[in-house]
């Protein structure tokens, strides 16, 4: 017992300290790729009010003064002022159009199977009776690594079932039932059909 609770701390503390750096690693990254841009408007924004200053103190100041009145100063400070958060607000924009060229691809990805169009349970008739039969599982990404090997989980009518361990497979579990993937070997049932054989709009919907 002093032993297996040993080796469970040792793990959580390996786990903690692996999260931690790679947070770390994370938030350097996330800062770096802010910062970029945000070192690149604030060049732009003291080179354009530098010629600001400049052009105004040679065309507005009277002929042999050294100043510039205040009145000349704030009328084209209001006339170079939009132009300059137009410039900035470029920078911007460049940001959201590569954020959001992203989200758009994955907005047109096609589902690899059809959503609408297979059988549907009677509303009246579905208990949401689920069974996996030996079930087995790898991730496209790693086709070597087997997640779930011969499963098997019966989950009855009007019951609430908890899935809890160490980490790896309870949250493909839940994939599975959902279809973002299918079972490499095996097969998953609704109340007695394989889910392959349903439409997902009925399981989405409910």
């Amino acid at each position: 017992m002093c032993l297996l609770v040993s080796q469970t701390r040792a793990k959580q503390f390996i786990l903690h300290k692996f999260r931690s750096r790679l947070y770390t690693t994370q938030l350097a990254n996330a800062g770096n790729f802010s910062g970029q841009p945000s070192k690149a408007a604030g060049h732009i924004w003291g080179l354009a009010q530098r010629a600001v200053c400049k052009s105004a103190y040679r065309t507005s100041r009277p002929r042999g003064s050294a100043e510039v009145h205040p009145v000349d100063w704030h009328i084209l400070w209001e006339f170079v002022k939009p132009q300059l958060f137009a410039l900035l607000g470029a920078v911007v924009l460049v940001r959201a159009l590569s954020s959001g060229a992203r989200v758009f691809e994955y907005l047109s990805l096609e589902p690899p199977f059809p959503q609408t169009g297979c059988g549907r349970i009677p509303d009246k008739s579905l208990t949401g009776w689920v069974d996996f039969m030996n079930v087995t599982f790898c991730y496209p990404i790693r086709p070597g690594q087997q997640i779930l090997k011969n499963f098997n989980l019966i989950i009855p009518l009007s019951k609430t079932v908890a899935i809890v361990g160490e980490p790896g497979g309870k949250s493909t579990v839940a994939s599975l039932l959902e279809r973002f993937f299918d079972p490499s070997s095996g097969v998953i049932m609704l109340d007695g059909l394989d889910i392959r054989t349903l439409d997902p709009s009925q399981r989405t919907s409910n």
